[in-house]
C-alpha cells in the first residue's frame, strides 16, 4: 500500500508535538486514522475530533467552530461540500492537510470536483498569436481563474516517494501541455525533475529501491504450497481491480489465491488509487 495511514500520523505527531503546534486530526474511520481511542499516542498531541455522523463536511464545520487549531488533518474528500469547506478554512489561515484520490496530476486539475484546490479553472479563449505560443496550439484552453485554496499537492508515487507540485504555478502549465519542474523526494535524496521526464524518474527510483531490498531464498515446499493473500481495497473499480488481480498472481504463481478483506489491519496488501495530499503550508 502507500502506508497513507501511517504518514498522516506521522505528520499529526511531528506537527504536534516537535513544532508544538495545535492540531485536530478529524476521524470519520471508525478509529482507522487514529486508533478506538480519545487519545491515541499514534498522533501525538493531537486532539482526536470524531462525532456521531460520518460525514466530513459537518465535522470540519464542528472543529473549526468549536476550536481554534493551528493545522487540521483528515482523510480523503470526495465531494464538492467536503472541498469547499476544507478550501474556506484553509483560506481562513489554518493549515488544512487532506487526501484526495487521482491517476496523476492531469487528472486531479481537470476534476472539477476540486476547483476550489486548484484555483477555480475555466475555459478561455486565446488569441491566435497566443494560442501559437502555447505547446497544444489550442485557443480554448483551462486557466485558473482564482487563487488555489492549497498551495502545494504532494503525490504518493509509492511508499517513501513523493512527487511535490506547486497548485499556484504548476496548474496553468498542465493545462497548456507545457513542461515544468517539480520536485522528487524519496530515501535516495531529493532531485528537481522536468515533468516530461518524471515518469523515467520515478520508474529508476523504485527499480534502484527494489534492487536494494534483500530476497530471501524460498523453500521448494514453499513454493509449491498454496499461498492465501488478504488484500484490502479502497477507489478502484470492479474492472481495474480484476485486471491488478490477474497481473499480481500471474503464470508464476498459479498457486496463489486472493481473499478481499473490509479492515485494512487484516490485510497483507492494499490496492489504492493513486493519493494526493493536499498542503496548505510550506512542505518542509
Amino acid at each position: 500500500g502507500t502506508r497513507k495511514t501511517t504518514l498522516l500520523r506521522d505528520v499529526a505527531r511531528n506537527l504536534s508535538t516537535t513544532h508544538q503546534k495545535s492540531v485536530i486530526v478529524i476521524d470519520v474511520s471508525d478509529g482507522e486514522l487514529t486508533g478506538r481511542e480519545t487519545q491515541s499516542k499514534v498522533v501525538g498531541r493531537a486532539r482526536i475530533f470524531k462525532g456521531e455522523v460520518h460525514d466530513l463536511s459537518i465535522l470540519l464545520d464542528r472543529a473549526i467552530a468549536g476550536h481554534s487549531p493551528g493545522t487540521i488533518i483528515a482523510d480523503e474528500v470526495v465531494n464538492p461540500k467536503e472541498v469547499r469547506i476544507a478550501g474556506h478554512i484553509a483560506k481562513r489561515g489554518v493549515q488544512v492537510i487532506v487526501t484526495a484520490h487521482a491517476d496523476n496530476f492531469e487528472d486531479f486539475v481537470n476534476n472539477e470536483i476540486f476547483n476550489p484546490m486548484t484555483g477555480y479553472p475555466s475555459t478561455t479563449i486565446l488569441s491566435d498569436a497566443k494560442a501559437d505560443k502555447t505547446a497544444l496550439r489550442r485557443k480554448n484552453v483551462k486557466e485558473q481563474a482564482g487563487v488555489p485554496a492549497f498551495k502545494y499537492l504532494v503525490r504518493i508515487f509509492a511508499p517513501d516517494i513523493y512527487v511535490i507540485y506547486n497548485l499556484e504555478t504548476d496548474v496553468n502549465p498542465t493545462f497548456m501541455g507545457e513542461d515544468f519542474e517539480v520536485e522528487v523526494r524519496s530515501p535516495l535524496g531529493n532531485e528537481t525533475v522536468w515533468v516530461s521526464e518524471l515518469d523515467q524518474v520515478l520508474a529508476d527510483i523504485k527499480q534502484e529501491l527494489n534492487a536494494d531490498e534483500p530476497q530471501a531464498p524460498e523453500t521448494k515446499e514453499a513454493s509449491e504450497a498454496v499461498k492465501i493473500v488478504k488484500l484490502y481495497t479502497k477507489g478502484i473499480n470492479k474492472k481495474s481491480l480484476l485486471k491488478a488481480i490477474d497481473e499480481y498472481i500471474g503464470e508464476s504463481q498459479a498457486n496463489l489465491q486472493v481473499e478481499l478483506v473490509s479492515d485494512i489491519n487484516q490485510a497483507d496488501k492494499a490496492l489504492v488509487s493513486p493519493l494526493m495530499y493536499l498542503f496548505t503550508g510550506n512542505v518542509n
